[in-house]
């Protein structure tokens, strides 16, 4: 902004003075970033190995003995990389500020003095090099107080570092001690990641560390991290088995933003869409909007982080102050648009004055459409305002409750947890509220808005029924309020604790309510908590809402309750014996009846966001149901539409309940097209759940072994591919059963509905080593292989033999096909390997005949000769023409060469046998198989067994998809057994060089030979 002054000068010449424009409170990262931050067409993301890297460590005098050891391994198991030896440092900080120091002096550290982690920035050199720096690390197990947490918030907030990616990490003994996640204190490292855009806090427990045990313990994760997990509560009852963990070599691999310093700092990330500066936020002078207000209060995150970073800041006061002076004045009056109070005055006048009966109707008349049109102008006008300012307070005034809830709570890592409030806010159902309720039930009794039939109790006629619901567990009784219960309600019905509430008992409200009121059971003595008369929700909201809470989440009165009983209704009608109508039982089909009513009562009663998240309109359930249906089938094959990212268990039971309901637009295949791209979604959550855990070999394997019969489980066997139709070994145990259940239900067989198109997947994504979420695999799947694209969009459209193409594509013909290969049997020679002077499958030499040199130099044009012939012949690649791994060209694993590493490995495996073993063995050998004892038969069996073992799980080199391997194995060993014996065979041999093995071969076959210095000739 300029201002243009007048000055002493002629009046045509002025003075431009520039005057500094106040900071926003809400900062546009588009303005506010540099140019060249903002150039898309530069990478965006950086290798975690290829940043500057500084590992702040806590050598404060606690850490001294075990703690410091862990700390010091635990940075060396994450900085693998060399670079990270050239460009990371190591800040060490007790007390007092010091130097950075290279990555390769971290085992000179040693502990001592206080904890005081504002230190690190208070050192200009270690500040410069976290401000330099492309991610950084907090190593510590300390706890500090309140104020040295504010004192850190201020350095943080003045060096201007909450853009760059960091790590937390507390070391300690919780995990062993069986110390619950919830207590360990996070105090260090709390200012740092309440103020970051991008931080993972993570545990470490250094008796597992250094016992071998090498995995951290996801607290929480926010920002690039959250692809890593994010742990949604970090409650009393949450233990150290039920967390994410994430091992070294997953953060090494792990990609972060490129980011950069912002212009004027002081910038808090609340969300990915809005960026503000506090300390402008709380200016007393500055003034929201209800728009500004409703961006930072009404999202739960959003608020939570906000007050969060506050209290790091200290800043509680300033934010109490802040939102109690946004409140508005609630509107406590009516405005009397139409004048009644003059006509009151007016008639009661006339009445006084005994003035005619017209005079008085029509002034009566009059006062009659004055207090119509007041009633209607003030419920167009006041009345909305007044609805208004209570909304708007009701949320500042949550807030201001919640951010007393924060100031009275300490640092320990329950505070870690994004564990709704939704539960601690929520109102909680009084005895009074349940009291007489019965007595008010809304029902027309000659209509259809209650279910009645005859009570099995107490015989009458037409009663309205009602539902009894059984006490949960004691460890379950507020399970239901969780973030994952109170975020996906139809997928917690197959809970165990929520699938069983329901009792068999349905008898009529006055019946039931006795029995429970009075004895706590039911008649058949089931626990019981509550009754819930079969009735219209829309005409009993309150009773059923009220009543739904005291069954369901401790009288806590959350928003997911109707969602979440209709899913255990549904789960009660697929799996309880009591509520499956048999021909005859007229009991059973009673309770059915029942409990049928119920679910379409809910299912057309009941109200939700059309796009079930908190921004969508309001409109009937099945419309909601036919909306998010509708999405997913037009977002072909995506991931991303709400119903896909749905937890499985809720998918299928949306699915069946739009079946069972015909929900206008439900897709003519009932649904299989989604049914395949979600579990496709789950196979690939699997699978990234594994990488995150650094298992994917387990997750791999379990592909591999679906697709192929695998040898020793480790390597594919060419010639079995298969398509992958059984989904017992793909699919979790968990979510099995329900899974199959579906299938049945629409009349498919249990198995994968589209076994082409789900085979090129699974192939495909045995490609992809690492990922940070499932959608973006699937991105990665779809630009690795156009199939991959039919196989989403259209899976029945694939053939069988495309995908049995693309899963033998890693394999060579058979050799017996090569006119190359005149011989399949390739024999010992000398004790170490086969001839190195010819092709046994061809018996052509490797040098020509006639050729003279010396044996050193002989064994060098026998190499030459050697490798063109097995480029030419076997497909071979690389200096020597021997087997080498497959290669791996665009992440496809490309055939590898037709011969494997069999006489190499055969010597390997018995050169590692003790002496006496290989005595036997030759013994066995040279005796024949016919002459076999089944001991002996046993020995070699395994020693077979063994080489092949070693070839597909060691040695990994050219073709070990070989069919024939087995019988190659025990082809070759007869011709090892002949020349052992004859020539013996020294272990410390086994890798005997080429030279020393053409010399063996020479004298064995007799060849003439003159001294070295003179050549050879005979060849």
């Amino acid at each position: 902004m300029s201002a243009v002054l007048a000055s002493t000068a002629p009046a045509s010449v002025t003075q431009t003075i520039a005057v500094p424009q106040p900071l926003s409170w809400r900062v546009d990262l588009e303005i506010n970033d540099h140019n060249d931050h903002n150039d898309h067409s530069k990478p965006q993301t950086v290798s975690f190995n290829e940043v500057n890297t500084v590992f702040a460590v806590d050598i404060s005098g606690s850490v001294a003995g075990g703690v410091l050891v862990t700390e010091k391994n635990l940075v060396k198991a994450v900085a693998t990389d060399p670079r990270h030896l050239t460009n990371s440092k190591v800040v060490a900080w007790d007390h007092g500020p010091r130097d950075p120091v290279p990555l390769s002096e971290i085992d000179r550290l040693a502990a001592s003095g206080g904890t005081s982690p504002e230190c690190i920035l208070t050192c200009n050199s270690s500040a410069h090099a976290i401000e330099q720096s492309g991610a950084w690390f907090l190593v510590t197990d300390g706890d500090i107080d309140s104020h040295s947490v504010e004192r850190f918030a201020s350095q943080i907030v003045k060096h201007n570092i909450t853009h760059i990616p960091a790590v937390i990490v507390v070391v300690g003994y919780s995990v062993t001690s069986n110390q619950i996640p919830a207590k360990a204190n996070i105090s260090v490292g709390a200012s740092v990641f309440f103020l970051a855009d991008h931080c993972l806090f993570l545990y470490a427990d250094s008796t597992e560390w250094n016992a071998g045990k090498r995995l951290f313990y996801l607290l929480q994760a926010k920002g690039c991290f959250e692809h890593l997990g994010v742990v949604e509560s970090i409650s009393q009852s949450v233990q150290w088995s039920d967390l994410p963990v994430v091992v070294p070599e997953v953060l090494s691999d792990i990609l972060l933003p490129k980011t950069e310093a912002r212009a004027g700092g002081g910038i808090t990330r609340l969300n990915d869409s809005l960026y503000i500066r506090i300390d402008t936020l709380l200016n007393p002078g500055t003034c929201l909007t209800q728009a500004d207000l409703h961006d930072i209060f009404n999202d739960e995150a959003t608020r939570m982080t906000f007050f969060h970073a506050c209290k790091a800041r200290g800043l509680l006061q300033n934010l109490r102050s802040f939102i109690s002076r946004h409140k508005i004045e609630e509107i406590t009056s009516v405005e009397d648009f139409a004048n009644a109070q003059a006509i009151l005055r007016r008639l009661t006048q006339a009445r006084q004055s005994a003035a005619p009966i017209e005079t008085l109707l029509a002034l009566q008349s009059q006062l009659r459409d004055a207090y119509r049109q007041n009633e209607q102008h003030n419920r167009d006008n006041f009345l909305v305002r007044r609805a208004d300012a209570r909304a708007h307070n009701a949320i500042l005034e949550l807030a201001l409750r919640e951010l007393f809830e924060i100031e009275r709570a300490g640092y320990s890592a329950d505070q870690l947890g994004r564990l709704s409030n939704r539960a601690a806010r929520a109102d909680i159902v009084s005895e009074n509220e349940l009291t007489n309720q019965l007595d008010d039930l809304n029902f027309d009794p000659a209509g259809t808005d209650s279910f009645r039939r005859e009570c099995p109790i107490c015989c009458e006629e037409d009663a309205v029924m009602a539902i009894t619901c059984k006490v949960l567990p004691s460890d379950k009784v507020e399970a239901n309020t969780n973030d994952f219960a109170l975020n996906f309600p139809l997928a917690c019905g197959s809970a165990t604790h929520n699938a069983d509430v329901i009792s068999a008992q349905i008898a009529c409200y006055q019946c039931a309510n006795y029995t429970v009121s009075e004895f706590g059971r039911t008649i058949v003595r089931e626990e019981a908590t509550v009754v819930v008369p079969l009735v219209s929700l829309a005409k009993n909201a309150k009773l059923w809402r009220t009543r739904l809470a005291v069954a369901l989440t401790n009288r806590i009165q959350v928003g997911n309750l109707v969602q979440l009983f209709m899913a255990v209704l549904d789960e009660t009608l697929e799996h309880k014996g009591w509520a499956r109508a048999e021909d005859g039982d007229a009991e059973v089909r009673f309770r059915r009846d029942a409990l049928e009513w119920t679910l379409g009562m809910l299912w057309r009663e009941f109200r939700t966001r059309k796009n079930f998240l908190e921004t969508g309109e309001m409109v009937q359930f099945p419309n909601a149901v036919a909306f998010v249906i509708e999405e997913a089938s037009s977002a072909g094959g995506s991931v991303e539409p709400w119903l896909i990212r749905y937890p499985i268990e809720g998918f299928l039971r949306i699915m069946r309940l739009a079946k069972r309901f015909n929900v206008p637009g439900l897709p003519l295949d009932e649904g299989l097209h989604l049914f395949h791209t979600r579990i496709m979604a789950l196979l690939v959550d699997n699978y990234h759940a594994h990488i995150k855990r650094g298992g994917l070999d387990i997750a791999a394997n379990r592909i591999w072994a679906a697709l192929y019969d695998l040898r020793h489980g480790k390597t594919p066997i060419e010639g079995t591919a298969r398509l992958v139709m059984n989904i017992d070994d793909l699919i979790h145990p968990s979510s099995l059963k329900n899974v199959k259940d579906y299938l049945i239900s629409i009349g498919r067989e249990p198995t994968f509905p589209f076994p082409a198109a789900t085979t090129i997947l699974l192939r495909r994504l045995l490609e992809i080593k690492n990922h940070d979420s499932v959608a973006h695999c699937f991105v990665e799947l779809r630009a690795h292989d156009t199939a991959v694209i039919q196989a989403l969009e259209h899976p029945d459209q694939v053939a069988d033999q495309d995908a049995l193409d693309i899963l033998n594509e890693m394999f060579f013909p058979e050799l017996a096909h090569d006119s190359h290969i005149t011989s399949q049997f390739v024999p010992f020679v000398t004790p170490y390997g086969p001839s190195v002077a010819k092709c046994e499958y061809c018996d052509e030499l490797f040098a020509p005949p006639g050729t003279e040199d010396t044996v050193e130099m002989l064994a060098l044009k026998f190499r030459q000769g050697r490798q063109a012939h097995f480029i030419k012949h076997l497909n071979a690649f690389g200096d020597t023409g021997l087997p080498l791994r497959a290669p791996i060209v665009n992440g496809r694993l490309m055939p590898p060469s037709k011969h494997y590493n069999l006489h190499h490995n055969v010597v390997a495996v018995y050169a590692e046998l003790s002496e006496d073993e290989r005595k036997a063995l030759l013994e066995t050998g040279s005796v024949g198989e016919a002459g076999w004892a089944e001991e002996q038969r046993a020995s070699m069996e395994a020693f077979a067994n063994a080489v092949v073992e070693r070839i597909v799980g060691v040695d990994l080199r050219g073709n070990i998809y070989d069919h024939n391997m087995e019988e190659d194995v025990w082809n070759v060993l007869k011709s090892f057994w002949e020349i052992v014996r004859r020539d013996g065979f020294e272990p410390e041999k086994k890798q005997v060089r080429m030279v020393e093995k053409l010399r063996m071969e020479l004298k064995m076959l007799g060849w003439s030979t003159k001294e070295e210095t003179e050549g050879l000739t005979g060849v």
